[in-house]
């Protein structure tokens, strides 16, 4: 963990793994608490995405696991305590280079993305298009979303 995050922080640490993903509650520098989850971004990409782009219907069966695998685990929704972090330049390549993600800039950023899947070129998005950003995109804005956390910071 970086020194960017006090010691007297709480917040919500995520780990993006190709094949999982785990969340850490952290305290005072102490992991309260962790829960691994099968939500990797190659996962996703492998289980969900078939086609070299994904079809609409793709993306919203992947959407619909994530869904599905967020909701029912309750502890992971955000209390408005938390700050969400993680620590990555995997992550922060794909996501734009930027230390920190609004909802708002995680939604621009999927939309930019699903527009490949209803036809849109990817050089017209300028796009550098791989099925494992996109799972990573989509895995980070369902939590963003439905884990109810305003964004997400993302050391390097």
């Amino acid at each position: 963990m970086d020194n960017a995050i006090t010691n007297t922080s709480s917040y919500r640490y995520l780990t993006l793994g190709e094949d999982f993903l785990r969340f850490a509650w952290i305290e005072k520098g102490k992991v309260l608490q962790e829960l691994p989850l099968d939500l990797g971004y190659r996962y996703i990409s492998r289980k969900y995405f078939v086609s070299d782009i994904p079809s609409e219907g793709e993306v919203e069966n992947a959407i619909n696991y994530i869904e599905d695998i967020l909701m029912t685990k309750k502890q992971l929704v955000n209390d408005s305590q938390n700050s969400l972090y993680t620590q990555s330049n995997f992550v922060f390549s794909i996501l734009g280079e930027s230390s920190y993600l609004s909802v708002q800039q995680i939604e621009d950023l999927f939309n930019r993305w699903a527009s490949l899947s209803m036809g849109k070129p990817a050089r017209s998005e300028n796009i550098q298009y791989q099925k494992d950003h996109f799972a990573l995109i989509l895995i980070i804005r369902e939590i963003i979303h439905h884990l109810q956390f305003e964004g997400i910071n993302i050391i390097v």
